[in-house]
Parts: C-alpha cells; sequence; structure tokens
C-alpha cells in the first residue's frame, strides 16, 4: 500500500510514522520545511501524541520540546520526503461519476502532480559535461530549467494541508493534464463561451481536437462540419465516454429528434468520403507498383490519407507537451484496460494546434480536488466524496479512525 501524505505538519509527520509502522509506503509532500506551519500557530491543540504522551502545546518552550522529539523520531521514517509544490491530485483516469463494473474506484490510482524545476541539475550536467553542452542550442538549455510538473501514483491519499486552489483541465475528472497550465496558455480554451468566443481563430490552423463528455463538443463539431468536408480542417475528438453520440435525455423529443439526425447525417457523409478516399488510394498504389523500377525510383509512393475526423472513445488526455521549434502542441492519450479491453494500444500521441474544452467544469475553488470531498471528513458535507482520500486536521485520533476506514480495503502487512 502507498501512501501520499500532503503537508508536513506535526500531526502529518504523526500519521506518516503511524502508516509506516503498519507497513505502508508512505510519500510525505511539503514545500517548506518538517514541522509545517502548525510551529508558527499562537493557539494549538491539546492531543495525544503517538511520539509523546498527552501534551498541552500553550507555551513556546512545550512546543519547542515536542517538535525536537517528533523530528528525532523521523530519523526511522524510511518512506521518501518531497520538497515540492503539489498543484493537484485526481484519479489517474476516472470521472467524477465513473464506475468500475465489478470493482471499487480505488482499483483507479490517485495521481498527486508536483511542480520540480531542473534549474540546479542542468548547471551540474553543465560542469560534468561541458564537450556535450557546447553542441546545444542555448534556447534549448534555458527552456529546460524552466518548471515542469512531474507526478507519481498512489493508492491512497491524506491532505493535512489547507490549501486551495482554482481547477479545470482537460485531464481525468476535469483537472488539468500534466504541463496543461504552463504550456496551453494561449491555444486551449474552455466551455462553449470560451470556444465561440475564438472560434473565428479555427480558420488559422489545421489540427484541431476537441475533448470532453459534454453535449455541448457535438454542437461546435456540428458547427465546424462545413470546414470538415471541404478538407480546410482535421479534427480528433478525444472523451473518456464509451460512446460520444448519445443525445441527453433531459433534451425535448423534437430535440432529441433534430440531433440524432444532424449526427446520423455527418458520420454518413464523413465516411462515405473516407471510404472514396481509401478507393483512390488503393487506386494510385497499384499503379505505382505496376510501374517499372527505374520509374518508381523517381516518382514518390503515394501517401496515405488521413481521416477529418478521429475519435478516440474511453481515453484520457494526461500530458501535454511542446517542442521549442515547433507551434504544434503534443497530447499523450491513455486508455484504461476497464474501458477498452479488447484495445490493446493504451497510449498514444497527437499533434494539435489548437484544443477545445467540454468537460462541464467551472474556474472554481476548492481543495486538491476539483469538486471532490474526501471520503471520510470530520466536517461531512453534501457532495461527492472519494473512496480512499482523507483529510487529516490537528487532532491524531483522527489518525486511528482514518486507518480503521482504510482497513476496509486493505489488509495490515504480514510481519
Amino acid at each position: 500500500m502507498k501512501i501520499a501524505i500532503l503537508g508536513a505538519t506535526p500531526i502529518a509527520i504523526e500519521a506518516a510514522l503511524y502508516f509506516q509502522d503498519m507497513g505502508a509506503y508512505v510519500l510525505l509532500f511539503e514545500e517548506r520545511e518538517l514541522g509545517g506551519l502548525l510551529a508558527l500557530k499562537k493557539k494549538v491543540a491539546k492531543f495525544n501524541s503517538f511520539v509523546a504522551e498527552e501534551i498541552s502545546l500553550n507555551g513556546n518552550k512545550k512546543l519547542i520540546q515536542y517538535l525536537d522529539k517528533l523530528l528525532v523520531k523521523m530519523c526511522e521514517f524510511c518512506g521518501e520526503i518531497k520538497y515540492k509544490k503539489v498543484n493537484r491530485i485526481h484519479k489517474r483516469f476516472l470521472s467524477k461519476e465513473e464506475l468500475i463494473p465489478g470493482c471499487s474506484r480505488l482499483a483507479d490510482l490517485f495521481r498527486v502532480v508536483y511542480q520540480g524545476r531542473y534549474s540546479e541539475e542542468i548547471e551540474k550536467q553543465r560542469k560534468e559535461n561541458p564537450d556535450f553542452f557546447k553542441n546545444l542550442d542555448n534556447n534549448m538549455i534555458e527552456s529546460l530549467k524552466g518548471t515542469l510538473e512531474h507526478f507519481t501514483d498512489v493508492d491512497l491519499v491524506i491532505d493535512a494541508t489547507l490549501s486551495s486552489r482554482s481547477l479545470k483541465g482537460m485531464g481525468p475528472g476535469g483537472v488539468a493534464a500534466i504541463n496543461e497550465e504552463l504550456l496551453g496558455q494561449e491555444k486551449i480554451y474552455y466551455g462553449l463561451s470560451e470556444t465561440l468566443l475564438n472560434l473565428e481563430q479555427v480558420s488559422s490552423v489545421r489540427e484541431l481536437t476537441l475533448q470532453g463528455d459534454q453535449f455541448d463538443l457535438i454542437y461546435v463539431l456540428l458547427a465546424l462540419k462545413d470546414k470538415i468536408f471541404e478538407g480546410h480542417l482535421n479534427i480528433t475528438i478525444v472523451t473518456n465516454r464509451k460512446s460520444l453520440w448519445e443525445v441527453p435525455p433531459s433534451f425535448s423529443p423534437e430535440e432529441q429528434l433534430f440531433y440524432k439526425k444532424k449526427i446520423e447525417e455527418f458520420i454518413t457523409i464523413e465516411q462515405k468520403r473516407w471510404d472514396e478516399s481509401i478507393r483512390k488510394f488503393e487506386e494510385e498504389i497499384f499503379k505505382w507498383r505496376d510501374l517499372e523500377d527505374y520509374e518508381r525510383a523517381k516518382i514518390p509512393m503515394p501517401k496515405v490519407w488521413k481521416r477529418r475526423l478521429e475519435i478516440y472513445q474511453g481515453w484520457n488526455i494526461t500530458n501535454v507537451d511542446k517542442l521549442i521549434d515547433k507551434n504544434e502542441m503534443y497530447l499523450t492519450l491513455e486508455s484504461p484496460d476497464f474501458r477498452n479491453q479488447d484495445n490493446k494500444e493504451i497510449l498514444k500521441t497527437i499533434a494539435t494546434d489548437m484544443v477545445f474544452v467540454f468537460n462541464g467544469r467551472k474556474d472554481y475553488q476548492n481543495d486538491f480536488w476539483g469538486n471532490m470531498l474526501p471520503e471520510w471528513t470530520f466536517e461531512k458535507g453534501d457532495g461527492f466524496h472519494e473512496t480512499g482520500f482523507y483529510k487529516l486536521s490537528e487532532h491524531s485520533t483522527q489518525i486511528e479512525e482514518i486507518k480503521n476506514n482504510m482497513m476496509k480495503y486493505f489488509g495490515k502487512r504480514d510481519e
């Protein structure tokens, strides 16, 4: 069992030591030094510590003694401490409403996305390999020094912070994909309103990606059909849904009939165009093969036609990359086996000029999770509660309660 604990307040450190003793591998994430913000608070609760008896931390002296004892105990910690800023957490693939047949949502791991910089490592490598760096472009070297996002996947998450941030994106569950916020600021638009405001820009691009699980995606696709049929635009659709073309049941019978007809017409026309392009390609390739060798050497082999509409159903966009000498973005697509059991290809990269995102998510304030709440929180509220995600405040009794909840899903390691 692999547990991520966010924050390194004293209570977070106690939780790390406690779950390590249970046999878990623990990763502790903290931007600052161990001890966290609790040491700076004027009012600190009285509680039972796992490294000392019941303590009342009302005086600075007692607080310092307790923290000293706690940090000495940390010498026994065998897990990993990452002095990194955590940007967000989400399920690796699952959206908020999605279930895995026959399994708990814990079958899909949590992804902890954190921030990293390469400046120190680049300078170290430059000193160790000066000849290699002489051959590299300075712009490329400088670009490597910037901030990039990293991630690690874990079974369970304990949030011991009070952090809050704005979240929206095209990644799993409607949060940002890796490096989306860093690299896609001027080429990714969210929701129908932003898309309509920037629809004219589509005329200047060749490759467009539509991502999401909302019917707004179909609205925009039908609005762009003429550009597709005329050959001016290639569109790639990425959705975690298994069926893209369903009309929402909330639509009136007349609206459902109208959109079903429009969708069927669109699919029929595009399929006929594709079938015709395949037929022409086969004719061209057979003619080329029938040429004499000296003629084939002068004439390039006909290229396979690209589909103007590519659809990836049951896939997520998980990463965004960009090359310094290219204008395109490169999107990493992943498909888990619980969605596409017959699909052997689970990883793919596509190039795109622009992305429209339709995840039904707005720019909102909340914890690291989008609009998801911990399954186990000590101030229960209405809304979605994620199995295996826990909120920890300043009371060590909560650690025992979290453990009891965890044991519903995981057993203690045998000694």
